[in-house]
């Protein structure tokens, strides 16, 4: 995926996200292995590790970003701009990982 794919799926993740607290959708504040999923993850090897692995943290970098837009309007302005700065950092990872997920 080229650089200007990345920034539009970036973009897209954050509209969604975005389009989602306005509504007053909660998407959960997922994100967390459950037990049992941790049990599978401890003993996957190879290329399954891997997907359970990525999507995991695709689900709790997801998590974490709706936790941070939730401060957008912070009063707090070192707050905020925590939450913006998770909310970029945690999406451009979570393109990263699905490119990971793609080319396994």
């Amino acid at each position: 995926m080229d650089p200007l794919e990345l920034h539009l799926e970036y973009l897209q993740l954050m509209q969604i996200n975005k389009m989602a607290l306005e509504m007053g959708h909660s998407m959960g504040m997922g994100g967390m292995l459950s037990d049992s999923e941790i049990k599978t993850l401890e003993s996957a090897t190879g290329k399954n590790f891997d997907i359970l692995f990525l999507n995991g943290m695709i689900a709790h970098h997801e998590g974490a970003i709706h936790m941070a837009i939730m401060v957008k309007d912070s009063a707090n302005a070192d707050v905020k701009a925590l939450g913006e700065s998770i909310t970029k950092s945690q999406a451009a990872q979570i393109l990263v990982m699905k490119e990971m997920l793609k080319n396994l």
